[in-house]
């Protein structure tokens, strides 16, 4: 038993010493709870090794979690937290409809949510605030951001510059406390839901087209493939295409039952 905690608390220490953030924004609290955690699980092993200090099996099973935990998540303390799979009614609360208190009245209706909706799951499965570029390696990143995975010189620049959405996005970023420049506004959608679902919008606010109706599903998804231009259907093949379309019906099935 003594053998197994020890090895449990050291392997939680090393993990955290070994992270390395890799463009991920640096969060002071979140580094010192780090530290503790690191300081205390390699405290613990060295009292149990050295001192001889008994081991009960329920702190055991304890470390073998954190453990795994670590493991799992390469020493990112924050990633087991933020990569819970939100509901749709999580991310409305939580996210669409305070970002609609931001904007314009004319810009929040049924089927302009249900395309946000559809779209979150689309992009980010309503959970990734990073773009994912392998499920097996969690904490590479990719250069997407938020819920809606919106890139630096794509989404970002589009919103904060066209004509149609500048000032409104301008005004979000000065109520959200970011300046309203690409380089701050990309890096904030990571940690900031209401920003990212008010960006979202804006986005879809600079379609030259007419917003689709609710149950539209392919006008919504054209829309979506105009706006958000995502790589995957650009470079896919035919079958992945059809792949990416089954996905989409989906998860706008989900929205519209939402928003219904």
């Amino acid at each position: 038993m003594e053998l197994i905690l020890v090895l449990s608390w050291l392997f939680v220490a090393g993990r955290l010493i070994c992270y390395r953030r890799n463009g991920a924004r640096y969060r002071f609290w979140v580094s010192l709870g780090a530290y503790f955690l690191m300081t205390g699980a390699f405290s613990r092993a060295v009292l149990v090794a050295v001192d001889n200090q008994p081991a009960h099996w329920s702190e055991a099973v304890v470390a073998m979690g954190l453990a795994a935990l670590a493991w799992r998540s390469r020493g990112n303390v924050c990633l087991p937290a933020r990569e819970v799979v939100m509901s749709i009614r999580d991310v409305v609360i939580g996210a669409i409809d305070p970002a609609m208190t931001l904007l314009p009245d004319r810009m929040d209706s049924a089927a302009a949510v249900c395309i946000m909706l559809a779209i979150c799951g689309q992009e980010a499965d309503f959970r990734h605030r990073w773009q994912v570029i392998d499920v097996r390696r969690p904490e590479v990143r990719g250069p997407a951001r938020g819920l809606w995975q919106f890139e630096r010189g794509g989404g970002v620049r589009g919103a904060l510059t066209h004509p149609a959405s500048r000032e409104h996005a301008h005004r979000v970023c000065a109520i959200r406390g970011v300046e309203p420049v690409a380089a701050a506004v990309w890096p904030a959608l990571a940690d900031d839901d209401v920003l990212a679902a008010a960006f979202a919008r804006l986005l879809m606010w600079t379609d030259a087209g007419r917003l689709p109706a609710l149950g539209d599903v392919e006008g919504a998804w054209q829309m979506y493939l105009r706006t958000w231009r995502p790589g995957a259907w650009t470079r896919g093949t035919p079958a992945q295409r059809a792949g990416l379309r089954r996905k989409w019906a989906g998860y706008y099935g989900q929205a519209l039952r939402e928003v219904s």
